[in-house]
């Protein structure tokens, strides 16, 4: 059981805006209404997309897992799936979207955005053995990373750092999140507010023990 785990919207959304195909930019108000009123949206996977991700975005979150649950039963689609994971993250249903992030791996093991969201949401546990599988995933995302989506990486070796943080394996969480200032620079913080934290965090941590 997933205990404690941080409700981090902050960092889905970032890893989200990076990582999936279809943007974390989302339809107006209005446009909602549009969808919502459309003749065949019980019947068009791509209105029904568009509805659950305008639902998410006003973070109404049960009524976003309802309509995708629709769109999967008309047609399968694997980013479609992600968010439902994610959406039972948001929901603080762990056990489930943990659940959920290991049936996409099972046939799209090299995803690095599940990749990444899983270690997360692994990590941000009290279980030790739970932090330990989650450092691993996420190395294995970061691996995968470097040569087909670079532009995660940052986010990745956060969540490395983080891991070995949680796991009280200092040194090696400040090696990680330094990386991050060596190869990005300091200017990366000025956008991501929670990898500045961790660095923060981090830091702080160090001198106390050393």
């Amino acid at each position: 059981m997933v205990t404690r785990i941080l409700k981090n919207k902050i960092l889905i959304c970032l890893v989200c805006s990076i990582c999936l195909a279809t943007s974390c930019s989302t339809l107006k108000t209005n446009d909602l209404q549009q969808v919502e009123n459309h003749p065949i949206k019980k019947e068009n996977t791509d209105n029904l997309a568009k509805l659950g991700i305008s639902l998410e975005a006003l973070e109404q979150y049960n009524e976003a897992l309802e309509v995708f649950k629709r769109s999967l039963e008309v047609k399968f689609n694997a980013r479609i799936y992600a968010r439902v994971c994610n959406i039972r993250f948001l929901l603080t249903n762990y056990d489930e979207s943990i659940d959920c992030y290991r049936n996409i791996l099972n046939t799209e093991n090299e995803n690095i955005f599940v990749l990444n969201n899983l270690a997360w949401i692994l990590i941000t546990s009290d279980d030790s053995a739970l932090i330990e599988e989650g450092i691993k995933t996420a190395k294995t995302a970061l691996s995968l990373s470097k040569i087909k989506m670079p532009l995660a990486r940052p986010y990745i070796l956060d969540t490395i750092a983080w891991g070995f943080f949680k796991s009280g394996q200092f040194k090696k969480a400040l090696k990680s999140t330094n990386k991050i200032v060596d190869t990005y620079g300091k200017d990366l913080f000025k956008d991501n507010p929670l990898i500045f934290g961790h660095y923060l965090t981090i830091k702080r941590e160090i001198k106390k023990q050393y």
